[in-house]
């Protein structure tokens, strides 16, 4: 959760023109259409396929780069309304699903973000070797706070 509160993006492009597949919930799409102001079906025919691997899931039709990057502007077209696997890039898993933060190397806010993170934890003293398991109640709070978070950013 941390790695995404003080992560800073550095608008490389890498994650916009790397990402495949790009994956949408349902409410993902919704969300691109409400934003877009188009109906959700007309959105849904325009930019994204069915995932063949997650039953109910989608995919961006268009990618590497994504249809939304602008390399000009240095970002997404649709930054309010990006679909929560572009939210928790570079951290997670697709949909927060991995137990493990993931480091992309390629993203450069990533790699900074958690060399701050090491650095805090050994001026704590934390010993991660021993550190004992959290409790899955815990990290089903921590998720949950993790993703009203994003949703505000």
């Amino acid at each position: 959760m941390a790695c995404h509160l003080i992560f800073k993006c550095h608008r490389c492009g890498t994650c916009c023109t790397t990402g495949d597949p790009i994956r949408l919930k349902p409410e993902d799409a919704a969300a691109i259409a409400r934003h877009l102001k188009i109906p959700l079906n007309k959105a849904i025919k325009k930019f994204t396929v069915p995932d063949p691997d997650k039953p109910g899931a989608l995919d961006f039709k268009h990618i590497l780069p994504c249809k939304f990057y602008d390399k000009k502007a240095g970002g997404c077209k649709i930054y309010a309304a990006r679909p929560w696997s572009c939210r928790i890039f570079p951290f997670l898993g697709v949909y927060g699903s991995e137990d493990h933060v993931v480091v992309k190397e390629s993203c450069p806010g990533s790699v900074e973000t958690m060399k701050m993170l090491t650095e805090a934890l050994e001026d704590v003293g934390y010993d991660q070797e021993n550190a004992v398991p959290n409790d899955p109640k815990e990290v089903r709070r921590a998720k949950e706070f993790l993703r009203l978070a994003l949703k505000l950013v």
